[in-house]
């Protein structure tokens, strides 16, 4: 990551511009992914695996609970159905939001090896510019429709799911950032 060209905290004379120098990775596109809007019916497909998580962890307690039954005759009166049941809906729950989905996520970024790795972004009165792997990408300024603030980042969304991650310590300060967002903002009007 280097500063910006020119000084840190002012800009160049004239027209607005930011160069900006950062190494893109997979937590990067992690705190964009939170900001997305999700359709209805995305709402309701995920909605619908959640469901089949939980019907398959019934339908896997019972057949567990079943199986063992004679042999746990003992426990049967304590235990009971209800807890096989539990602790395999639980189980798979957990399986895939520590594990299935994280592997998913991973495995989406290996395939694209330009979304990650060191990157330039360039933003001035027409638009802005991000350079990654020798591949540019441009949109003016008209065509970003959302802008969206975290602690460590700045998304510029180019659609619901598409946009500029910008990792906040890439800019020289505070005052930097916020020169950025107001530059963002006057063009997207």
């Amino acid at each position: 990551m280097s500063a910006p060209e020119g000084a840190a905290g002012t800009p160049a004379a004239g027209p607005a511009y930011f160069d900006l120098r950062y190494r893109l990775e997979p937590g990067d596109y992690a705190a964009a992914v939170g900001l997305i809007t999700y359709t209805p019916f995305e709402r309701v497909t995920l909605l619908l695996c959640t469901i089949g998580l939980i019907t398959t962890g019934i339908l896997l307690g019972a057949l567990v609970w079943f199986g063992l039954e004679a042999e746990l005759a003992a426990l049967s009166r304590k235990t009971g159905l209800g807890l096989s049941i539990s602790v395999a809906v639980t189980v798979l729950l957990y399986l895939y939001v520590y594990v299935l989905w994280p592997a998913q996520f991973r495995s989406t970024f290996r395939q694209l090896p330009a979304a990650l790795g060191e990157s330039r972004l360039v933003a001035d009165d027409k638009g802005v510019k991000q350079t990654v792997v020798d591949i540019e990408l441009f949109a003016p300024w008209k065509a970003i429709t959302r802008i969206e603030e975290t602690k460590t980042h700045i998304v510029l969304f180019v659609t619901r799911a598409a946009s500029f991650v910008i990792p906040r310590k890439s800019f020289g300060d505070a005052a930097q950032a916020r020169r950025f967002l107001a530059l963002a903002r006057a063009g997207k009007v």
